[in-house]
């Protein structure tokens, strides 16, 4: 099994869908690094949880696991709740190291993929005026 294994932690839903996109998202991943094992977890509402899935790769002898979380800012759950959690599995599971990447943030790919988004509803709505007004 590959030494590098990547948790894409996703903050979960009730709502089915919305995990499904991270699912994605991981496979997305999983595409541009095919030698990477690539996961998914969640910290709420869906499954597996972070806790599931790490202690389901600490039982195959896994050791070193990079945490993705998409997650936009820097809320209770990055600056309090995973911090706390990942040192409870460190604790469980002698010899494991757990080391969470950098939140989405602010950053200049965002900022594009925002953008990105904008255009193409000002082109929504310039396409329907152009329907509205038989253009």
């Amino acid at each position: 099994m590959t030494s590098k294994t990547l948790i894409v932690l996703g903050h979960g839903s009730r709502r089915e869908a919305a995990n499904a996109e991270i699912r994605l998202l991981g496979e997305m991943v999983k595409a541009q690094n095919p030698a990477w094992q690539v996961e998914v977890a969640f910290v709420e509402f869906a499954a597996p949880s972070l806790e599931d899935k790490v202690r389901e790769l600490a039982e195959k002898n896994i050791r070193e696991i990079i945490l993705a979380p998409i997650f936009l800012t820097v809320g209770n759950h990055l600056a309090q709740g995973l911090p706390k959690r990942l040192q409870a599995l460190a604790e469980e599971w002698a010899g494991l190291k757990l080391i969470m990447a950098d939140h989405l943030g602010a950053d200049p790919l965002i900022a594009s993929l925002i953008s990105k988004r904008a255009r193409e509803a000002f082109q929504s709505l310039i396409d329907g005026d152009r329907k509205e007004n038989g253009i």
